[in-house]
């Protein structure tokens, strides 16, 4: 059988309401896996942290007391308490850090879009972290409790720019681009 060419129907452009409740619900159903994403990929970030420092004190351990090396091949040597305490320290200091220095960042924020717009603040937001990661790299590459400290200090540069203060710069944005009655 045959089918004849028949014209198409005109493509029909959706309504505003029946995007506004296609785009509900598919924000309420792709929310929980979003979020599942980050805390995945937030964990993932943190696992490596928690490595990395563990790695480091056990360096620093073994740089302080040497000769105590575990004498059996299988045995983990850095799964002392010692090692393990001082990690807990290092991550719980640099959790402080992040959070101390991620609260002055807004206000550093703040002043920046009303001094030099919004977009020179997105801008500072995102060049600050990526230094901010490079001096942590240089942390990890010289490691023991040197790149402890470099890694911890490194969180500084949190005040200047850094992901809460770019959360509040892109929200400032986005609030300006629509109009005011919309707001």
């Amino acid at each position: 059988m045959v089918q004849a060419n028949l014209p198409r129907p005109p493509l029909r452009l959706p309504r505003l309401n029946e995007l506004r409740r296609y785009s509900s619900a598919v924000r309420s159903f792709t929310s929980p896996f979003l979020s599942l994403q980050s805390l995945i990929r937030l964990l993932t970030s943190l696992l490596r942290l928690i490595y990395v420092f563990r790695l480091m004190t056990c360096q620093a351990y073994y740089e302080s007391h040497p000769g105590t090396a575990p004498s059996s091949p299988i045995h983990d040597r850095c799964s002392l308490p010692e090692i393990e305490a001082g990690t807990a320290r290092a991550i719980s200091l640099l959790g402080c850090s992040t959070t101390f220095f991620g609260v002055a960042n807004l206000f550093i924020t703040g002043r920046l879009i009303k001094r030099f717009g919004v977009k020179s603040a997105l801008g500072v937001q995102v060049f600050w972290p990526a230094a901010r990661l490079a001096v942590q790299n240089v942390g990890v590459l010289v490691g023991g409790s040197a790149g402890i400290v470099i890694v911890q200090c490194s969180q500084i540069m949190t005040i200047v720019g850094g992901p809460v203060g770019y959360m509040l710069a892109l929200n400032v944005s986005r609030s300006n681009s629509l109009k005011r009655d919309v707001r």
